[in-house]
């Protein structure tokens, strides 16, 4: 398999990660959120729990993808720097079990509103109790998950522009969205209105433009290493 090939073939991973994700993290949620209170969210997850399992099925497809598309990127980027495509792997993995920790909590929830075993071992009102508990849960484990969706972001950038393989602008708004991210998830955590300021709506919005365009012009144009990146390889080596 040549470059290029590979390429595409990163770019199809990465749009089965890009697609599951949307939908898991930004459909589902949106269409069950309702008016944002608590008792709200859970009246919505139980008139539509079909949809919620969808999106935590969507969701551990996207892990699994995901398992997959740093090593790919690894085999056709650690060219341009071993040490940075070694620790965009591992940055990328380390995400994995903590989503999939997430993914549990998912099902904690929807289990302790409508599994008949469960509901028999608890009131109507503990049992909506603990699954607002599973929620908040999820949430905070998405949380720490997601700053290692942005730190990954930051070596991938840097080989995408020290390779020359795809356009140089990409790489950067990578590396921006990894910055991006940090700023969300420690927002988050640190300012208690930072879901209500500006910088909320568009901290991720570099990483969003840098993945989704990475992901479309692999998909369209594959990848290729160029000359000077061969040549400035060779220089280093």
């Amino acid at each position: 398999m040549d470059e290029k090939q590979l390429g595409r073939l990163t770019g199809a991973i990465y749009l089965i990660v890009v697609a599951t994700g949307l939908f898991s993290l930004m459909y589902v949620p949106a269409t069950l959120a309702g008016d944002g209170a608590p008792s709200d969210r859970l009246g919505r997850l139980l008139a539509h729990p079909a949809l919620y399992n969808a999106g935590t099925a969507a969701f551990i497809v996207e892990q699994a993808a995901f398992c997959v598309l740093p090593i790919m990127f690894y085999r056709w980027l650690r060219h341009a720097g071993p040490w940075h495509a070694a620790l965009m792997v591992v940055l990328a993995l380390a995400s994995v079990p903590v989503s999939l920790v997430a993914a549990a909590y998912r099902l904690d929830a929807i289990g302790w509103l409508t599994d008949t075993n469960l509901l028999s071992e608890v009131t109507s009102a503990e049992s909506r109790t603990l699954a607002q508990a599973a929620l908040h849960h999820w949430d905070h484990a998405l949380l720490i998950a997601s700053l290692f969706w942005g730190l990954w972001l930051a070596p991938l950038g840097y080989l995408i522009v020290v390779s020359l393989m795809i356009p140089r602008l990409l790489g950067y708004l990578l590396m921006l969205g990894s910055l991006g991210y940090v700023i969300d998830v420690f927002g988050q955590l640190l300012w208690s209105d930072y879901g209500r300021s500006a910088l909320a709506d568009y901290a991720t919005l570099p990483a969003a433009l840098g993945e989704l365009g990475t992901c479309f012009w692999l998909l369209a144009v594959g990848a290729k290493r160029s000359s000077v990146a061969s040549i400035d390889h060779a220089r280093v080596a």
